[in-house]
């Protein structure tokens, strides 16, 4: 007679549920990181029609990035911000207005981009597909990183506010 076969198959349910439930949280990790993009957006938007009310519909049409640039600019030239102590060296303002380039694109990121597991290592991507090139870009992604995004935001949302109770 022929050899009897005999097949063990392991129980992967728990991993995949595990890793189901983690997925799950980075998602709404990046959700709140992408509100958070929308309410630094929505204090930009105030805070520059309140200095300019006469661009107010020209500022509505900008998006974020174009916004953004705003600022900076507004920071560069605005007497009244310069006397601000959060404001008051050129390099400070440097250094806020790079900070601010970079919540944007990485908020671009969080927004548009799709969330990958890579399951044997159980480590998080966002893919972006660049529109202007068609290019695919992978960026890790970690606890870490999207709490230093959320404080970010936040901190961006106060330097605005100190601007907006000074004019």
């Amino acid at each position: 007679m022929g050899e009897k076969a005999t097949m063990h198959v392991p129980d992967l349910t728990p991993k995949i549920q595990s890793q189901f439930e983690n997925y799950n949280k980075v998602r709404y990790f990046l959700n709140i990181c992408a509100n958070t993009g929308e309410a630094v957006d929505d204090s930009l938007l105030q805070l520059l029609e309140k200095m300019l009310p006469e661009k107010k519909v020209e500022f509505a049409k900008m998006d974020f990035s174009k916004r953004r640039d705003e600022f900076s600019d507004l920071i560069k030239k605005s007497e009244v911000v310069k006397k601000l102590s959060e404001f008051d060296s050129s390099s400070k303002r440097k250094a806020i207005t790079t900070t601010f380039a970079q919540f944007v694109k990485f908020r671009n990121y969080y927004t548009h981009g799709k969330l990958i597991l890579k399951y044997e290592s159980e480590q998080y991507y966002i893919q972006l597909i660049e529109k202007s090139t068609g290019i695919k870009t992978i960026c890790g992604i970690d606890r870490n990183i999207l709490t230093s995004f959320l404080n970010t935001g936040t901190e961006l949302i106060r330097l605005m506010s100190i601007i907006s109770h000074s004019i």
